[in-house]
């Protein structure tokens, strides 16, 4: 590479450490210099990448294809940045070309079926993902997006089994836990939901959508007595903290609702059609009666 090795090495380490922005300043001053450096825009593009930036990756990514059209991971992590963009036809033919050039790319493959399973081409997907457990049969990964297909294909045992092959790979793969918790959420049944919601609790409390989830299936399952433990839950994240509220204060009515339909449980139903307005029963059976709705 006919580059300055010394600052590229320091922007590479910074780079690996995490310090993504550190290493994309280095890497930008590094391409003033070496203007036609494939590498460098492949590697700018990827600090965008990860700073959530698409538009700017796709921008750096192209520029270096236009040097290099034979880099397999360019047209990966292209594909990567379309995906984030819902253009998951494109990011199809960028992972399409990443394969072309590595026939063992594994994580394209992985990648590709995540778009495939996105455009509802659902064989296609699976059979991408059962090359990658094929070849890596400790790929997490490949298992909890099997899971997923699966859990679009309304497959539901099927799913879960994929979900637990992956978080026995790995104990805190939180997102294939959180995938199995919808899966019984979607069959009602939430105190296995908790079971499984709990488990990211205890690591990882900050978890995304994890204290909604938790609220609601506790209501879901009328769970009144929790009612302090989560109003107790503390949460650096504000907007976590806004939503816990918004269902607190729902869990109140709700409860309130359902203290009003056994007190006219207990007086009979005539009592009941002589005093409850039409309004308010459709009312009191939206909130309770139909709870699922709810959320």
């Amino acid at each position: 590479m006919d580059i300055n090795e010394e600052k590229f090495n320091i922007a590479r380490q910074l780079h690996f450490s995490g310090k993504i922005k550190e290493a994309q300043k280095i890497y930008l001053k590094l391409i003033k210099i070496y203007k036609n450096n494939y590498t460098l825009y492949y590697l700018v593009g990827t600090t965008y990448l990860q700073l959530k930036d698409q538009d700017e990756a796709i921008k750096y990514f192209k520029i270096s294809l236009k040097y290099n059209s034979s880099f397999p991971e360019t047209h990966n992590n292209m594909g990567v940045a379309l995906a984030e963009k819902k253009d998951f036809a494109e990011a199809l033919n960028q992972y399409n070309q990443a394969i072309k050039l590595k026939p063992d790319y594994l994580e394209a493959y992985l990648n590709r079926g995540i778009s495939l399973n996105k455009l509802k081409r659902y064989d296609e997907a699976i059979q991408d993902f059962n090359l990658v457990i094929n070849r890596d049969q400790n790929n997490a990964k490949a298992f909890n997006n099997l899971g997923n297909v699966f859990k679009e294909l309304k497959k539901f045992d099927q799913a879960i089994n994929s979900y637990e092959k992956a978080i026995k790979i790995n104990g805190n793969f939180f997102e294939a836990i959180s995938n199995k918790a919808d899966i019984f959420d979607s069959q009602k049944k939430f105190k296995e939901s908790l079971i499984e919601l709990d488990k990211i609790y205890k690591k990882e409390p900050d978890f995304i959508g994890l204290i909604q989830k938790i609220i609601s299936n506790k209501m879901s399952i009328f769970h009144w007595e929790d009612y302090d433990e989560i109003k107790n839950i503390t949460n650096q994240n504000h907007f976590f903290k806004a939503q816990r509220d918004i269902l607190l204060d729902r869990w109140i009515e709700v409860k309130k609702d359902r203290d009003y339909i056994d007190f006219v449980a207990q007086n009979g139903h005539d009592w009941y059609k002589r005093n409850v307005p039409i309004k308010t029963h459709t009312s009191i059976a939206k909130q309770v009666l139909d709870f699922e709705k709810l959320f």
